[in-house]
């Protein structure tokens, strides 16, 4: 997801994303920066985060990068079993990160879990979806309906198309609301639980 193609946003943000952790290859991965088209000379640098299970590695590059320039940010492995593992970077730092009040690597009360609204009432109207609602979490800005990240391939060259319907589905905050994080029937996913009651107990739970 390229967020600055015109070259008009402050706040340019570019992702790279699996949604799916079961098709990422193991092996050793090179991260790198290039500066493709030097506009100007303020804002210099840029950040780079890397998360992967709830942990997050943060890159801070403060210099200018020039035109065409690229700047190797981090070499890293990948095993399913152990995840990732830094081999040699420019400083980083290694956090839990924040989102919508919750900190990731933490177990959280789950207050409800919930099909997609899609699947009430015994309808059964596209792909189902699993929702756990999450004690304390709560999205603090707007939230978009769509997001191309997980377009399929067959739709990508439609993709600003899709880019201006999804910004006409944007909704409103609110202060009553049900936030946590969802699976879906479509994507090989999974969540480790903490199940409490005549006895406990950790479980994983397989989407």
């Amino acid at each position: 997801m390229d967020m600055n193609i015109s070259g008009d946003r402050r706040d340019a943000v570019e992702n790279i994303t699996w949604s799916d952790k079961g098709v990422i290859r193991e092996g050793t991965y090179i991260l790198e920066v290039n500066n493709f088209y030097h506009r100007e000379s303020k804002d210099i640098g840029f950040t780079v985060e890397i998360e992967c299970a709830g942990e997050l590695h943060t890159f801070n590059y403060a210099k200018e990068v020039k035109h065409k320039e690229t700047i190797k940010v981090a070499e890293f492995s990948y095993t399913k079993k152990e995840g990732i593992k830094i081999i040699n970077s420019i400083p980083s730092s290694s956090i839990s990160k924040e989102i919508w009040g919750i900190k990731t690597g933490n177990f959280r009360k789950v207050k409800m879990i919930m099909n997609s609204p899609n699947h009430w009432d015994g309808e059964n109207t596209g792909n189902k979806h699993w929702f756990f609602i999450l004690d304390g979490c709560k999205n603090e800005g707007t939230t978009r309906g769509f997001y191309n990240e997980f377009l399929r391939e067959d739709l990508t060259k439609h993709r600003k198309v899709f880019e201006v319907l999804g910004s006409k589905m944007i909704t409103s905050i609110s202060d009553n609301q049900l936030s946590g994080i969802g699976f879906s029937s479509t994507q090989r996913n999974s969540i480790i639980c903490k199940v409490s009651g005549t006895f406990n107990r950790t479980i994983k739970i397989i989407f």
